[in-house]
């Protein structure tokens, strides 16, 4: 379509392999075709001039290839012919330990598996993060030859999509400098999309085919014991609107739910509970995102809300796929405590209800009419006065789409019972990591609050290497009283348990010894006290989950 300003007449012109120059004269805002039948492989180029301005476009016709190919079209992402929903966790098998990749690969999580490759500049050339990537300049060429190599390196490789950019807006990367990159990776591999995650995403609008907006709700709890959040969950899909609204079928735009907790940084920081996990997805899916991608892998399997919470809703957009891909959005009800959109496809229609408040609210969808089940739950609705629970969400679609799909209620009982189990394994040190000191001969990497959280099976330590592998625990405000000990971890085969008395370190010999393949357990058959005490591991590649001593 040709749109212009003023009465001059647009010349089109198409030219390329195969084809005679072609030319239309266009005297007024119109559509447009050209018989493209006999271009070759290769690249034509669509000039476009109105008194004397000329702009040009590039139109490829790509040679087959064997492998996995991936674009965009109609704002989706698009894996060799077939729109997908992508449903994948962020940082997968990253500082999880092999107990819980273990049980991640195993389980049906409902997700789209992806294979990506990392063209990130700070990574590739460390550098430059801090130097010329904060300028609107063309990148040095030693960054260009590694990228180059990267694309050769995967040419017949079974992936699908390049890794352009993490949060740039908080790094400061300047737009014109990954516009530089963009161009390049699109012009040698035109068979894959490039991805970015960002929380301004229009701004970086020319620098990516596919964005994911990360607006984390980052619970937490204030002085005053009320849960609070980092963003609140109403302005989730105003992120999302920065690419929905522009009507822009060649960008695709998704969402990444918070999946962790700031722990690490404040122990004030909670993790997102179930309600609150299915509340915040919707709220950005209804505002037109496309795809899902959950951070974090690493805190997955610290929380049963977590873990449970993101195979709810893979499975839930699993299941409605296509409508939420393909249906035209209607808003019915948009305030600051809740929303409403209708969905349309073919001949099905869907509703999606969102209450963003931690309150009851009632609201009223004046302009829905018809029969819809409710998705995921027992209800069937053919009025639409609605008193809705803290952050709940209610979907009902007009023929039953949850087969086999277990409901809401029941998935929460599962958590409730799951978290129970957690938290009541009897370990005297249990969420007590406020209260200790800690060192160790290396580092903790996120806190030393998960080896206290009864997750038996997430890395929460770890050392490859070295002579003298500890973890030390001092207990300055509280003396516990324990006759058993328990460890869970990876290699822990030989490892020596010491108490501090008398300013001395004494060894404990168990009398009883457990072991099973991630965990290693000691029965003093006596009770100890100790205001230290001291993990020493002789074997290497040593994975620690927790530690709990015993009664």
């Amino acid at each position: 379509t040709v749109e212009r300003t003023g009465s001059k007449p647009v010349t089109l012109t198409l030219t390329g392999p195969g084809l005679t120059a072609s030319s239309k004269i266009l005297e007024k805002d119109q559509n447009f075709t050209f018989d493209s039948s006999k271009l070759q492989y290769g690249t034509a180029e669509l000039k476009a001039e109105i008194n004397g301005i000329i702009k040009v476009w590039k139109i490829r016709r790509l040679i087959p290839v064997k492998h996995r190919t991936s674009w965009i079209s109609g704002g989706c992402l698009v894996v060799n012919g077939k729109p997908v929903l992508r449903r994948h966790m962020y940082a997968e098998h990253y500082r999880g330990g092999e107990a819980f990749q273990k049980r991640y690969d195993a389980d049906n999580l409902h997700q789209t598996k992806m294979w990506s490759t990392r063209i990130q500049p700070e990574v590739l050339v460390p550098e430059v993060g801090n130097g010329e990537a904060l300028n609107d300049i063309r990148p040095c060429d030693k960054l260009f030859e590694k990228i180059s190599a990267i694309i050769e390196e995967n040419r017949d490789k079974e992936f699908f999509y390049y890794y352009i950019s993490d949060e740039p807006e908080c790094r400061g990367v300047s737009p014109v400098y990954l516009k530089h990159i963009y161009d390049f990776v699109a012009e040698k591999d035109p068979y894959h999309v490039i991805l970015m995650a960002s929380r301004d995403c229009r701004k970086y609008l020319d620098c990516a085919d596919w964005f994911e907006t990360h607006p984390y709700i980052c619970p937490h709890v204030n002085a005053a014991g009320k849960r609070e959040y980092g963003r609140e969950i109403n302005t989730i899909g105003s992120y999302v609107d920065a690419i929905s609204e522009l009507n822009r079928p060649d960008k695709c735009i998704g969402f990444l739910p918070t999946i962790y907790s700031s722990k690490f940084s404040s122990p004030e920081a909670q993790y997102p509970n179930f309600a609150e996990i299915v509340c915040h997805t919707w709220a950005a899916m209804i505002h037109g995102a496309k795809s899902i991608w959950p951070y974090a892998y690493h805190d997955l399997g610290d929380r049963p809300a977590l873990y449970e919470g993101t195979r709810f809703i893979f499975s839930s957009f699993e299941a409605l796929e296509e409508i939420v891909l393909h249906g035209k959005r209607t808003f019915l009800l948009k305030n600051r405590d809740c929303e409403a959109v209708l969905f349309e496809y073919k001949n099905d229609h869907m509703f999606a209800l969102v209450n963003f408040t931690q309150k009851p609210i009632t609201a009223n969808l004046a302009g829905l009419s018809g029969k819809f089940v409710e998705f995921r739950g027992p209800r069937t609705f053919t009025k639409f006065e609605f008193m809705l629970k803290p952050h709940e969400v209610i979907v009902g679609t007009s023929r039953k789409m949850d087969e086999g799909l277990p409901s809401f209620a029941s998935v929460s009982e599962e958590i409730d019972r799951l978290e129970y189990a957690r938290s009541h394994r009897g370990n005297l040190l249990f969420e007590r990591q406020e209260e200790m000191a800690f060192s160790s001969s290396k580092p903790t990497w996120r806190g030393d609050y998960k080896l206290f959280d009864g997750a038996t099976d997430v890395l929460a330590w770890e050392q490859a290497w070295g002579d003298d592998k500890f973890y030390e625990m001092a207990f300055p405000k509280f003396i516990p009283e324990f006759s058993k000990l328990r460890v869970y971890g990876k290699n822990l085969d030989g490892t020596t348990v010491k108490i501090r008395k008398n300013r001395e370190w004494q060894t404990l010999k168990p009398v009883k010894t457990d072991k099973e393949e991630y965990l290693l357990g000691y029965d003093f058959e006596q009770t100890f006290t100790t205001v230290k005490l001291r993990l020493e591991f002789p074997k290497n590649q040593v994975e620690l989950y927790e530690i709990e001593l015993l009664k």
